[in-house]
């Protein structure tokens, strides 16, 4: 092959074996630090330092390039290791706030690779200027590696991690980089540089001042752009190769720009901030249209074309000039990989500051919009700084307009990107709490108040002294299963309703929270979750959940994993078997561990994958209805069962947010009448499905494929009635009918197909039932709920009763056109042939 040809080759391969190595990194990383935004930032940051630091470093070994990227395929393949023995060794948990341990051990476990892989562009830049490719080498191999990278980390995260694994993908990546250096060894023809002439100047400080800022700027407007695409683009692990590669792609695309239009650095500079006040001015209207086009995807496939399109229109067209400006900077130097090493330490150093600056301050401290303002005044800055007295008035025009859009991206209100995706009354009022690591928007309405994390929506409760039944109960059932109520653990702090019943149940109680934005709300909804701050028998940890199962501590009686789903990219790696296994180490030998689950949020292979990985580290798992499609899996080394709910042991307080969550239903039958199943784990089954591990995440997947289904899944266990404990063939018991009630408003589909078939073989018990139904829900009731009354009661042939029901549902709505026929047949059926004709007339004009 030509040698200009195979070194663009070798670049384009190059940029796929250093950079596409990121999304794999951050996989392992995140599986002991979270999948925090702080540690993306992290990553993003130590890797662009030690790029820089590389290209920095590359004109003193010119001929050398093949050594560096032999260490980068061999450190691929050590890097499994390497984070073991970071695991198990005193630096991961050296210092105690998570941020801050996260930049440590990126920059102990990524320096490495990312020096190496810093070398590639400057010397593939000189080795092609040897080659004959005067006029733009930088260029080529600056758009070609990135080219590169963008490929390989959506191949990485879209193919190989699905199929093989992360490890595997690892060793795929590391061969190439091997298989790189080894060609680059055996053609040493290929690494011929230009001798650089004696005495190279070092860069103007006023240049490298100016490269310094725009590269400040542009990097906090990408770390803003990377927030903003996690909470649009819902909260998924694939966001990050999303938004790198659609950058990386804007990187190639600007630098081919900048050449051919021959655009000045001062020039890129402005244009980059007019770019970013254009996009984000129409940021409203530009969501809208995303939002509209997701609602019609059918598949994965259309889902990530979409996502790419929307990256790149919101994180690489606005700053597509700014990307090529450090080529533009270089040009054809005859000391071209000194120069460029050198302009290219200077902005790794800019966007290293400017990814934390952000994380760690801007983002937690200021308004959302804020960020992409100050990275464009800094780009502005950036512009005035480089051309000095020599600022030409013709760019006042184009600096005039950015200044008046970035204004504009500024005022915009923090709602657009948290609380978009959010349903909620008008006019209700929105408190933002923001950390170096997430958001918590708390909605407060009249009537309703909800929870919002990243953008999605959370908990929903009616004020902030009535709280959501289902986590208030979730928050009961470690009480009624536990073997003792001494020590348990919660996993996930959020609004706090659930950790707060656990505390007040417990003797004490530790609760675990990486995202430190939830710890302020807790005060603030104080009623709802049982004033869980003041509660001195719960102690409240800001930490990784992993990280903390890692350390010795006295063994729990129960553990409770609040946690969001698994597509969820914080949540992901707690249902692993690697961490199931910490689970049940954590556990006393009879402790029981509670994880709660939505078929809304599953599919069919998913539950079969959470129930096969947790057959692996527990013997036997009962399957609680708490809430019609809220389901609650308790698993134990020890059989499960419920005690009964006991005045003695449950408090007051619990009591009444039980009654407030059930329109005022006796606590004590509600919780005594819980449905559990008898074990679902001794299923054959079972055993042959392959369970969700670190390395192989099939569960997020098998999520993600089926969200963009039209058909829901089938809910196989719940719709199996005969799995359940349900008294229905004891029609003796005193408690049926309890129980029969508590079903009625828990679970309507189980309701209709398990219990009502045998009310109905007993008239009388049926017309009892009707009884307690009417006396506990009657005056909330509207029309609908009166005419199923009605039907009920003419079902066993009380017509009387049904009349009266059917009045009522047309006093509640005197346009039911259903309640108003029924009322018709039943005035004829009991003789009353003139009031059966008026009511038949009525049902006409109705009808017409």
């Amino acid at each position: 092959m030509n040698p200009v040809n195979l070194l663009l080759l070798l670049s384009v391969l190059s940029g796929a074996g250093g950079v596409a190595c990121e999304v794999l990194y951050l996989r392992s990383l995140t599986t002991f630090l979270g999948d925090m935004y702080y540690v993306h930032a992290a990553l993003v940051a130590v890797f662009l330092l030690g790029l820089g630091l590389g290209a920095w470093a590359a004109h003193r070994f010119a001929s050398r390039l093949h050594i560096f990227e032999l260490a980068a395929g061999a450190y691929a393949f050590a890097f499994p290791a390497l984070t073991r023995a970071y695991e198990a060794s005193p630096l991961a948990a050296l210092l105690p706030h998570p941020g801050a341990q996260a930049v440590l051990a990126s920059a102990l476990l990524l320096a490495v690779p990312a020096v190496a892989a810093g070398f590639a562009v400057p010397l593939f830049a000189a080795y092609l200027q040897r080659q004959g490719k005067g006029n733009s080498p930088l260029h080529l191999a600056y758009g070609l590696y990135n080219i590169g990278a963008a490929a390989g980390l959506l191949l990485m995260e879209f193919a190989a991690v699905r199929y093989f694994g992360v490890v595997i993908s690892l060793r795929l990546l590391g061969a190439l980089s091997l298989a790189c250096g080894l060609l680059l060894w055996l053609r040493p023809g290929l690494r011929e540089a230009e001798p650089e002439p004696p005495g190279a100047p070092a860069p103007a400080l006023r240049q490298g001042t100016a490269l310094f800022l725009a590269s400040l700027g542009g990097a906090l407007f990408s770390a803003f752009f990377l927030k903003v695409g996690y909470c649009i683009f819902l909260p998924s692990r694939e966001n990050f190769a999303v938004c790198t590669a659609a950058t990386l792609f804007s990187i190639t695309a600007g630098t081919w720009l900048v050449r051919r239009r021959k655009t000045g650095f001062a020039d890129c500079a402005l244009l980059s901030a007019f770019g970013i006040g254009a996009v984000y001015a129409a940021f409203p209207l530009l969501e809208k249209f995303y939002y509209g086009l997701l609602g019609g995807v059918s598949s994965e496939a259309a889902a990530v074309s979409l996502k790419l399109f929307f990256a790149f229109l919101l994180g690489g067209l606005p700053v597509l000039w700014f990307w090529g400006a450090i080529p533009a900077l270089v040009g054809s130097s005859p000391r071209l990989a000194r120069d460029s090493g050198r302009l290219l330490l200077v902005s790794g150093l800019g966007n290293a500051a400017g990814l934390l600056l952000y994380t760690f301050l801007i983002h937690p401290r200021f308004e959302l919009f804020t960020a992409p303002a100050i990275g464009a005044a800094l780009l502005v800055l950036a512009a005035i700084v480089y051309e000095g007295p020599g600022f030409v008035p013709r760019r006042l025009l184009i600096l005039c307009a950015a200044a008046l859009l970035c204004w504009r991206v500024a005022g915009l209100p923090q709602g657009l990107v948290y609380a978009a995706k959010s349903k909620h009354e008008p006019g209700a009022a929105m408190i933002h709490f923001k950390s170096a690591s997430d958001n918590v928007t708390y909605v407060r309405g009249r009537k309703h108040s909800s929870i919002i994390h990243n953008g999605v929506g959370g908990i929903q409760f009616g004020t902030s002294d009535n709280a959501n039944i289902s986590e208030t109960v979730f928050g009961v059932l470690p009480a009624l299963a536990a073997p003792r109520k001494e020590r348990a653990l919660v996993l996930g702090l959020g609004t706090g309703i659930t950790a707060g019943t656990v505390a007040a149940l417990f003797g004490h109680t530790d609760i675990v929270e990486i995202n430190g934005a939830c710890l302020p709300l807790l005060p603030v909804i104080s009623g709802a979750n049982l004033y869980l701050s003041r509660n001195p028998r719960a102690s409240i940890f800001h930490d990784d959940g992993r990280r903390f199962l890692a350390r010795p501590r006295p063994p729990y009686d129960a553990i409770v994993s609040t946690l969001p789903p698994p597509d969820y990219a914080a949540a992901a790696k707690l249902h692993t078997l690697e961490f199931y296994d910490l689970v049940k180490r954590a556990l006393a030998p009879d402790g029981v561990y509670l994880l709660w689950f939505t078929y809304l949020d599953m599919s069919d292979a998913g539950v079969e994958t959470i129930l096969a990985t947790l057959s692996r580290s527990f013997r036997h798992c009962g399957l609680v209805l708490a809430r019609a499609n809220y389901y609650v899996l308790i698993c134990s080394n020890s059989e499960v069962k419920l005690r009964s709910a006991a005045a003695a042991w449950l408090p007051r307080e619990v009591q009444k947010a039980v009654e407030a969550g059930t329109s005022g239903a006796d606590p004590f039958m509600h919780l005594n009448n819980i449905l559990l199943t008898g074990d679902i784990f001794p299923r054959p089954a079972l055993a042959a499905v392959t369970p969700n591990r670190d390395d192989l995440p099939l569960l997020e997947f098998q999520i993600t494929a089926a969200r963009y289904k039209k058909e829901p899944p089938v809910d196989q266990v719940v719709m199996s009635p005969g799995a359940y404990n349900i008294r229905l063939r004891r029609l003796e018991d005193p408690r049926f009918l309890e129980q029969a009630l508590v079903i009625s408003y828990t679970h309507p589909v189980l309701f209709q197909r398990s219990v009502l078939p045998v009310l109905a073989r007993r008239p009388a018990l049926l017309l009892r039932f009707l009884d307690r139904l009417e006396a506990r829900f009657g005056r909330k009731w509207g029309s609908d709920n009166w005419l199923q009354m009605a039907l009920l009661a003419a079902q066993a042939k009380d017509l009387g009763r049904a009349q009266r029901y059917c009045e009522v549902a047309v006093s509640r709505d005197p346009l039911n056109f259903k309640a108003v026929m029924m009322l018709a047949r039943l005035y004829a059926a009991r003789g009353d042939q003139k009031k059966a004709g008026l009511w038949r007339m009525r049902a006409r004009v109705l009808g017409s």
